[in-house]
């Protein structure tokens, strides 16, 4: 990685566990694969690579890893996180439809 950085063949960017959500939400919403945590960090920095560059340019990211294996840890940390990415699962109960289950 050190070579790599320093010939200028590679980047590399900090994002926030939020912003990990977020890259993990966007690639499940939108094409059904749930990525490994470490990827969701690149996932997330990738939209805003891709949207420097252009969109004559291609951004490549290496999804590796299963995201099956993190889904009770988003579960975990998402009401933390979750409202600081627009991710709230958390819902009420209308009593009208409550009160037609019983």
């Amino acid at each position: 990685h050190a070579w790599l950085r320093a010939t200028g063949r590679a980047d590399y960017h900090a994002v926030t566990d939020a912003q990990a959500l977020e890259g993990f939400r966007m690639l499940a919403q939108l094409e059904g694969i749930i990525p490994a945590l470490e990827s969701s960090h690149a996932v997330f920095q990738a939209r805003s690579v891709a949207q420097a560059l252009g969109a004559d340019k291609q951004v490549v990211i290496c999804v590796s890893g299963r995201g099956d294996k993190d889904v009770n840890t988003v579960a975990e940390v998402l009401p933390a996180l979750g409202p600081q990415i627009g991710w709230d699962l958390r819902f009420e109960v209308d009593p009208t439809q409550q009160a037609k289950r019983a």
